[in-house]
Order: structure tokens, then C-alpha cells, then sequence
């Protein structure tokens, strides 16, 4: 959530708060300039096209922990999956990781029942101290940051 983004002009930034809180609200203070949309967006295309298949199963995720100055971003989650920190929330990640690797679903004791992402249901696992799934959490604010942008 940490790559620069540009608000474009003339966007409602009451509309932009409400849509900011509504997807992320646990996080207080985050402001709209730090949500990664060079990463989020086309993985929403990705994710949205691949779904639409009807393949083998698509699980989205976004991982919002901040442990540092640099809160999250793109990779941030990369010593979790690997275990290389100690903490519940590693564990959970690292045992999801393995589940999908070992069977095509990612799941762990302590995580929400991971659901298969579909551009209907927009199924999101946010990855952080109190991990939950959540569904088209942040369509409202991807489409006010980027009004042009189809998936």
C-alpha cells in the first residue's frame, strides 16, 4: 500500500475519505497518496480475467501489515511467507503459502476461510494482525484513484 499515487484532479476527497475508511479501516491515517494502484489495479485485471476462465481457482490477498516506517508494500509480505519472522501472523501466512502449494487452496489454522476470488464476489484475504476476508473492499476507491482504469 506504499507505492506513491497521484489523486486526480478534481476528485470529490470527501468521497475519497469515506471510500479510504470503508476499505481499509483499520488502518487510521492512511492517506490515499500511499495505496499501491500501480500493483493493485492490474492484479484486479488479472485476477478478474483469469477468474472469468472458470480454471483452476484465483486467491486474492492484500497484505496491509505495517511493521516499520515504510509500512507495507509491494513484497513486504515475502518474510512472512517464509517464516522468517517470528509472530502468529507468519504462521499463518507461511501455513496458507504451504496449503496452496500442497493442495490449491490456501488456508491455516487461525486465517478466515479463504473463498476463491470472482469478479462477482471480489473475495479478498487482507493479511495483517487480524486477518479477514473481505468482498469488492476497495472498489469504491479504486475507481474514484483511477476513473478510467477497466477491469
Amino acid at each position: 500500500m506504499s507505492a506513491p499515487t497521484t489523486v486526480p484532479d478534481g476528485t470529490d476527497r470527501q468521497a475519497l475519505a469515506a471510500a479510504l475508511q470503508e476499505a481499509y479501516p483499520d488502518k487510521r491515517g492512511l492517506k490515499a497518496s500511499r495505496v499501491d494502484t500501480l500493483i493493485r489495479l492490474p492484479m484486479l485485471k488479472i485476477m478478474s480475467h483469469k477468474a472469468d476462465q472458470h480454471g483452476a481457482s484465483v486467491y486474492s490477498y492484500v497484505f496491509t501489515h505495517s511493521s516499520g516506517v515504510a509500512g507495507s508494500y509491494h513484497g513486504s509480505e515475502i518474510p512472512y511467507v517464509f517464516d522468517n519472522v517470528s509472530g502468529k501472523l507468519a504462521d499463518h501466512i507461511s501455513q496458507a503459502w504451504v496449503s496452496f502449494a500442497k493442495t490449491g487452496r490456501p488456508s491455516a489454522d487461525g486465517l478466515p476461510q479463504w473463498k476463491p476470488y470472482t469478479r462477482e464476489n471480489g473475495a479478498t484475504m487482507i493479511l495483517d494482525d487480524h486477518s479477514k476476508l473481505v468482498h469488492h473492499h476497495d472498489r469504491e476507491l479504486m475507481r474514484l484513484l483511477s476513473p478510467n482504469y477497466s477491469y
